[in-house]
């Protein structure tokens, strides 16, 4: 089995780093491969057209 932890948390390396590793390692203690991914290693870009997606709604730099 493999278990991937995903920590979205912009604090790399922090408390919920940390508590997914440690579910993490019990797995792997059952046999499970693991990893864990951290979000903050990885060039996400926001949605740029959402409105298009949501018809109705304002652009990003409309809300005032």
């Amino acid at each position: 089995m493999k278990i991937a932890g995903i920590n979205g948390s912009h604090r790399r390396g922090k408390n919920t780093a940390i508590m997914l590793q440690a579910v993490l390692d019990e797995a792997a203690i059952l046999g499970a491969e693991t990893e864990l991914l951290e979000l903050t290693d990885y060039n996400i870009k926001f949605c740029l057209s959402w409105s298009a997606i949501v018809p109705g709604r304002l652009e990003p730099n409309q809300l005032k």
